[in-house]
């Protein structure tokens, strides 16, 4: 409780280049147990909405959206999500191998790759907490090379990592919306 895991903002690759979404943060209701948000913004000729909560536990819940701003449509060729994480909580990593419905756990070993169409769920940390990420389905997505469509590779200032989920990596034209669920 109280720990910070990330050493900096999570940004998005789109085609290449880094980009923190800017944006309008708005929380829209908060309870006992969450908080409720909503944000959007626009950038690389993408506009992005994300509906989301964050739970008592830390626990986060995002409806990811993105479409073209322009109707005609907007090519795409990768998208991820970039997610850096500081050095104390890049130790250990939890991940399901494809085919297998058993957990396997270990010292995270850098670059760490992995397939995650099959289990979309991993965890990074330390023995005390980590991050948790998973989605029921890659549904929204436009995966190629499924088995490096996360890669969790040490953060270029040599402290900590950088996890990386691919949500695109082949060229596309994106026509219209497309919705990526995960926690």
């Amino acid at each position: 409780k109280g720990n910070q895991l990330l050493s900096a903002p999570i940004q998005l690759k789109i085609n290449g280049k880094l980009y923190t979404v800017p944006g309008k943060f708005q929380v829209v209701k908060t309870t006992a147990q969450a908080v409720y948000f909503k944000t959007t913004g626009s950038v690389a000729n993408l506009d992005f909405a994300i509906d989301g909560s964050v739970e008592y536990d830390g626990f986060l819940n995002m409806n990811f959206q993105y479409a073209p701003k322009n109707p005609a449509g907007a090519t795409v060729t990768d998208l991820a999500l970039v997610i850096p994480m500081k050095e104390e909580f890049s130790k250990l990593v939890t991940y399901f191998k494809p085919g297998d419905t058993r957990a396997y756990s270990g010292k995270l070993v850098k670059p760490f790759v992995k397939d995650l169409i099959n289990h979309p769920v991993f965890w990074v940390g330390d023995a005390e907490c980590g991050l948790y990420w998973g989605a029921d389905s890659l549904r929204g997505t436009r995966i190629a090379e499924t088995e490096n469509s996360l890669v969790v590779s040490p953060a270029a200032n040599g402290k900590g990592a950088v996890a990386t989920v691919k949500i695109v990596d082949r060229r596309f034209l994106l026509k219209g919306k497309r919705t990526f669920e995960f926690s």
